[in-house]
């Protein structure tokens, strides 16, 4: 289907090859699969430009296409909606860590990472954060500007001093989502 708009090498030029592509886009298919269908048409024109008449600088049309998908609005909680959330939250260290992100903004890895050498004063020293779900090694934060000190309220940083591990929340992702998910219930 995709190859119907070719019936012999004399009709390949950077103008049908355009629109073969354009066409191939309006057939919505994902992103990927659209790319490898690119790629493969593109290695066969390269086969053809070998032993035909086409123009090799035609197939210079065949890049791949990068959709741009609208994400969803991100949804945040207002103070009241996450004070109703805290209020069913009776555990003491997942209290504590649900507060300090709604109040920090940080992504899970870096508050995974904070340790109690980042708290300084009343402020928390973004600098690592953790690698993946399942390792504990530290790495760079997602971009550099995520290097940052974040001011918290001074309640909540004598809350995280009075945890007693070096690492202040150590927990998987797992862990914190399922939490999240009970409390959210």
């Amino acid at each position: 289907v995709v190859l119907n708009n070719f019936h012999s090498t004399n009709q390949i030029n950077a103008f049908t090859i355009k629109r073969w592509k354009d066409n191939l886009i309006k057939l919505g298919f994902k992103e990927r699969y659209t790319n490898q269908c690119i790629k493969l048409f593109r290695m066969f024109l390269s086969y053809v430009a070998k032993y035909s008449f086409i123009d090799p600088h035609a197939i210079d049309e065949l890049d791949i296409v990068k959709f741009y998908e609208i994400k969803e609005e991100m949804q945040i909680w207002s103070v009241d909606e996450f004070n109703q959330f805290i209020s069913c939250v009776d555990d003491e260290f997942y209290n504590i860590l649900f507060t300090t992100l709604f109040y920090s903004g940080l992504r899970v890895n870096e508050l995974r990472a904070l340790t109690k050498k980042d708290i300084i004063g009343n402020y928390l020293n973004i600098n690592k954060r953790l690698d993946s779900k399942y390792t504990k090694s530290f790495t760079t934060p997602k971009t550099a500007s995520s290097n940052r000190q974040v001011l918290m309220p001074t309640d909540i940083i004598e809350k995280l001093k009075s945890l007693e591990t070096e690492l202040l929340f150590p927990v998987s992702e797992t862990q914190l989502r399922r939490k999240f998910d009970y409390y959210i219930e």
